[in-house]
Parts: C-alpha cells; structure tokens; sequence
C-alpha cells in the first residue's frame, strides 16, 4: 500500500494507493470507515487493478476545509484517470460512498466500466438532501439536526406519526443522526459533502446511455426504492439481502 495525498484549493484528501494492475478501480467508503475498506479486494486484485481508495472528508488523513461540490469531485477523478492513462475505470462504493459513486454517473458515465454498490445513498431524493443544499432556512434545519441529533429524533418521530414525512425516509434518518451523536466524523462528512447529491433521473439516463453495468447490493436500503432505481433499466442487478462483505467476493469472482 502506497499513501497519497492530492490538494484541491485550500483542501487535501488523502488516499492509499493498492495494487499495480493495469485496470483503475476507484473505492469510496461508508460513514466510519476510512481507505483501509478495501483491503480483503487488493490482497487478491492487486495484481489485475490499481485501487485507489479515498478518506473521505472527515475521516482518516483528509484535510478537508469547506463542502466539496461537484466540480472537485470531477476534477479530482480526472487526475487519476489521466495519471494512470485510464479511458475508463471502476467503481466501488459502500454507503455515503455511494453518492460520490452515482454523481460520477451522473456527470461523467462516459468513463465508467461499472459500478459495485453496497446501500449507497443517492438511490431516491431524500427532503433533507433537498432542503439543505435549495434553500436558505433548510441549510438552517439541516445544521440544526445535526448539531442536535436527540431533538431530531423526536421531531421527526412527530412528523411520522402525522404521515407529513415517510416511516422509511425518517428510519433512515433516525440511523443517520445516531451515527451523527456517535461520530464527529459523521457529521463533517454531511457538512462537507452537502453538495454532493446526484440527481437519480440524470443518473439513470445516464447509465442506460453508456450501458454502464450496475451491481446493487443492498441490505438497509428498502428493496422497493432499489427496484424503483432499477425499473426498465436492464444495466442494473440487485442483490437483496446481501452485504459488503458479499460485495467484494462478487467483485472478485467477476474480476
């Protein structure tokens, strides 16, 4: 394993180098975990992909100083992809990783062979994404929630009980905001990722224009929203039930 760091204005993100295959495979973790997810891939892919694998903001070695937008995304996966002289890469992503994964669908699906996903998130719009990324007093709620998890809690509990927010919507919440009161690092992720929502429609369009195969494995993430994401778009196979860990051994079985 090789260490790096890559500066983007005021901003560093760190990230491991494995392997030295002559494929490029780029790994973004979940909430809690740091570059060293990917480790069981590269003690048997090292030799058939280069992996790197980002600390996101927040966590690990990262430097991140204000919200990473679209933009630096992009910016940042084009300096790998012409440092290793890549037309095209792969992706893996677990969790939070999974919106990193799906806004690189989005805006840049031309250079994507596939994508290996565990519960990403960017699957379906979530209102606060929305609120707190559109408009003025939801940049206020969302700091607000993530600042005072228990209180969030209660109120969404409220909400719920009115049918004003979905049971699934405010059950992922609810997980989110006690990894939040658990985790500092949690909560920087959300402030410095705030900006990195994709679009699902733009994502789907995508994906079936450049055929770009998708392998979904999903375990918290409601199979009926999965299916949603999925419908009339043969480039995508679910696997319900499943788990990171099923994840990589199906990624190694297809490498």
């Amino acid at each position: 394993m090789q260490s790096g760091k890559i500066s983007y204005q005021d901003n560093i993100l760190h990230f491991a180098r494995y392997g030295n295959g002559p494929a490029l495979l780029l790994a973004f973790h979940d909430k809690g975990q740091d570059q060293s997810f990917v480790k069981p891939l590269a003690a048997q892919l090292g030799g058939r992909y280069t992996i790197i694998s980002f600390d996101l903001p927040g966590h690990g070695q990262s430097q991140w100083k204000s919200p990473m937008d679209k933009t630096a995304l992009v910016t940042i996966t084009e300096r790998f992809k012409l440092e290793f002289n890549a037309d095209k890469l792969d992706i893996l992503a677990c969790g939070s990783g999974g919106r990193f994964a799906l806004t690189l669908a989005e805006q840049r699906c031309e250079w994507i062979n596939a994508l290996w996903l565990f519960d990403p998130e960017g699957l379906y719009h979530l209102p606060w994404y929305s609120a707190h990324t559109r408009s003025v007093p939801g940049k206020g709620l969302y700091r607000f929630f993530a600042a005072n998890p228990k209180r969030a809690i209660s109120i969404l509990n409220a909400l719920s009980s009115i049918k004003l927010v979905k049971k699934d919507n405010v059950a992922y919440m609810q997980e989110e905001l006690h990894q939040t009161e658990k985790d500092t690092a949690t909560a920087q992720l959300w402030a410095f990722t705030k900006d990195i929502i994709p679009e699902p429609d733009k994502v789907r369009w995508q994906l079936k224009k450049h055929g770009v195969q998708v392998q979904l494995h999903i375990s918290a993430v409601p199979q009926k929203r999965a299916l949603t994401f999925a419908k009339k778009l043969d480039v995508v196979q679910i696997h319900p039930d499943s788990s990171q860990q099923q994840l990589f051994e199906a990624f190694i079985q297809k490498a």
